[in-house]
């Protein structure tokens, strides 16, 4: 009698994923679970370390070290470095002229983030479009914890977030389960809106 050798073959669709909960709310589109009813998708404040993690740090200048220069009392024409395309297509007044190179620059106009404000204002005088810790602005998981600040709990009957004007957000790296337990809240109690 011939014996047939079967090997099974698996694929774990979430790989990587040590947490348990982090592993049951990756595959709750696969699953029946009531586990998230059972978790609190209150959000929490998030730690400084988050804020920091994964960006780079600025180094910003002491408010005695430098001074203002006045571009508009310069006799010459004002020295503009851009790799912004919209800037350097319009950018057409007379008192500017478009540079190629960093040196000798008056205003830098750049999508690159500057992390080094010390050198620019000590050194350098050189006007940029940017401002220490505008990340908190335009990176969007730092605004919305920025603005969730204004009213950090959620309405146990309505489960609208505060403010108002902010819809209800989180982020899914690090609230998964969080959002999966709200979202399982408003289907049952029939709040789709």
């Amino acid at each position: 009698m011939n014996a047939i050798h079967i090997k099974l073959v698996t694929v774990n669709y979430v790989c990587r994923t040590q947490d348990e909960l982090i592993r049951c709310s990756k595959l709750v589109s696969w699953t029946v679970d009531d586990l998230f009813d059972n978790i609190v998708y209150q959000q929490a404040e998030s730690s400084q370390q988050y804020f920091n993690t994964g960006r780079a740090s600025e180094k910003l200048p002491s408010s005695e070290t430098y001074s203002m220069v006045d571009l508009t009392k310069l006799n010459r024409t004002i020295n503009v470095f851009t790799d912004v395309e919209l800037v350097r297509d319009n950018l057409i007044d007379k008192r500017f002229q478009l540079v190629e190179y960093l040196s000798d620059v008056d205003i830098i106009f750049t999508r690159k983030h500057l992390n080094d404000l010390t050198n620019l204002c000590e050194n350098t005088q050189q006007f940029i479009n940017q401002y220490p810790f505008e990340n908190i602005i335009n990176i969007k998981d730092l605004l919305a914890i920025i603005c969730r600040r204004t009213s950090s709990s959620i309405d146990k009957e309505t489960l609208q977030s505060y403010s108002l004007w902010l819809p209800t957000t989180f982020n899914l790296n690090y609230e998964l389960p969080e959002f999966i337990s709200y979202f399982h809240h408003r289907e049952k109690s029939a709040i789709f809106s």
